[in-house]
C-alpha cells in the first residue's frame, strides 16, 4: 500500500500544472495602431501613369521623398473576441497616403478624373473578421484577418474586400502588442485617387502597422 501510494504520488507529481490561457474569449476589446501607408495604384506623381504594378509600388522609396505628404496612418479597433482563436471587430483608419492626389495626372485634360488636387488625407471603415491560430497557448500567436472596407475623401467612395496577416504577442494578463498588415482593396479604380489606369483597383494599406490591444 505504501508502495503504491508512493508511486502514485511520483506519478501526480511529475504531471505538468495546466497552464492559464494566454487569451480568453467572451470579452471585449480595444486596439490602436500606427505606422506607414501607401497606395498601390496608377499614379506616382511621374508624367505618365504609373507602372510599377500593385507589388512595386509597397516597396518604391519615391513615396518618402517625392509624394507630396509623409506616409503615415492611425489605426484603431473596437470588438468582441469570441473564442480565444476568433475576433470581429469595427476598425477606423486615417492615412496620409503619397499619389493619392491624383496630381498631376488629374489637371490634364481628357484624362479621368480631371479636376485638380484631390489631397492625400483619406478615411477608411473596415468590419474585420480575425483568427489567430493556438492563442490559448501561444505568446506570439500568428494571425489572419479578413473583411470589409469604405475609404472615403478621394475622388468618390470606394468599397471592396480588406485582407491582412499578422502576429499578436501577449505581455500582459490583458495587454498585448501587435505587428500587422492591413490591405484594403477600392473599388472602382479611380474612387481613391481620380485616375482610372491599367489596375482594376487600388489597395489603401497599413503596411506595417504596430499597437497595442487591451481586454476588457
Amino acid at each position: 500500500m505504501c508502495l503504491l501510494i508512493l508511486l502514485v504520488g511520483t506519478t501526480w507529481g511529475s504531471l505538468p500544472a495546466r497552464a492559464q490561457p494566454l487569451r480568453s474569449g467572451d470579452t471585449f476589446y480595444l486596439e490602436f495602431g500606427a505606422g506607414l501607408s501607401d497606395l498601390a495604384g496608377d499614379d506616382d506623381a511621374s508624367p505618365t501613369p504609373d507602372t510599377n504594378g500593385l507589388v512595386g509600388d509597397f516597396f518604391d522609396v519615391k513615396k518618402f521623398r517625392d509624394g507630396g505628404a509623409f506616409p503615415y496612418v492611425f489605426a484603431t479597433e473596437v470588438g468582441y473576441r469570441v473564442l480565444p482563436e476568433v475576433e470581429v471587430g469595427l476598425g477606423y483608419q486615417f492615412g496620409r497616403y503619397p499619389f493619392a492626389s491624383g496630381l498631376p495626372l488629374t489637371t490634364r485634360n481628357g484624362l479621368p478624373g480631371e479636376g485638380g488636387d484631390l489631397g492625400t488625407a483619406r478615411h477608411t471603415i473596415q468590419l474585420v473578421g480575425r483568427y489567430m491560430h493556438r492563442a490559448e497557448r501561444w505568446v506570439a500567436s500568428p494571425y489572419v484577418h479578413m473583411g470589409v472596407s469604405g475609404t472615403f475623401g478621394g475622388y468618390q467612395t470606394a468599397l471592396g474586400p480588406l485582407a491582412g496577416l499578422g502576429v499578436s504577442v501577449a505581455v500582459a494578463d490583458r495587454m498585448s502588442l501587435f505587428f500587422e498588415t492591413r490591405l484594403n482593396f477600392t473599388f472602382p479604380d479611380r474612387a481613391v485617387n481620380g485616375i482610372e489606369g491599367g489596375e482594376p483597383f487600388d489597395v489603401v494599406s497599413a503596411l506595417p502597422l504596430i499597437g497595442v490591444k487591451h481586454t476588457f
